[in-house]
């Protein structure tokens, strides 16, 4: 018994001197380099009025109307849980921090960003994200925040960014029965 007391107590002073000794070795990083990923856009639904979307086909813009996004002057052509499904995809967006304030865009085919989205809040608050070129690993985008900031973003949020219109209209209001 006084054996096993002794045995624990050792145990416990060993976890925590190596408790201090790793505490102590905290580096204070300046990057995201550890592949962490952190918000972008962080943007509820309630207070956004309309995101803006170009890429290399078209421009459009999803409005919000009586509580409801649609994309503007096609509200009746608006698949609603399409348009529904794109919010939640892209309302919030994380990725890695790659750098602070990118300077060299054209490294990242950011010169002429595949797509462009500008989200605007009911404040008027702007929110600016250009998507560039796949990384080296293709399986994310390079994306540049409105503030400089470069990040990566999974491949499936870099495809929700450039979306187009025809995926958001509702074929039920083109559909006909094969007899017609």
């Amino acid at each position: 018994n006084y054996r096993t007391s002794i045995i624990a107590a050792v145990i416990l002073v060993v976890c925590l001197a190596m408790w201090f000794v790793a505490d102590s070795l905290h580096v204070e990083k300046k990057y995201n380099t550890n592949g962490e990923r952190e918000k972008i856009v962080a943007i509820n639904r309630n207070d956004l009025k309309s995101i803006e979307f170009e890429n290399s086909d078209e421009n459009f813009v999803l409005i919000r109307k009586d509580g409801k996004f649609t994309v503007d002057n096609r509200s009746t052509e608006t698949d609603e849980n399409a348009a529904a499904q794109l919010l939640d995809n892209i309302l919030e967006i994380d990725g890695r921090l790659i750098q602070k304030s990118c300077s060299d865009t054209g490294t990242y085919g950011l010169d002429t960003p595949a797509a462009k989205v500008t989200y605007t809040e009911n404040n008027g608050k702007k929110t600016v994200l250009a998507l560039g070129s796949l990384t080296p690993a293709k399986t994310e985008y390079y994306l540049l925040n409105g503030d400089g900031s470069l990040y990566s973003i999974y491949m499936g949020k870099g495809n929700r960014l450039s979306t187009k219109r025809w995926q958001l209209m509702n074929t039920a209001v083109f559909g006909m029965s094969y007899e017609n």
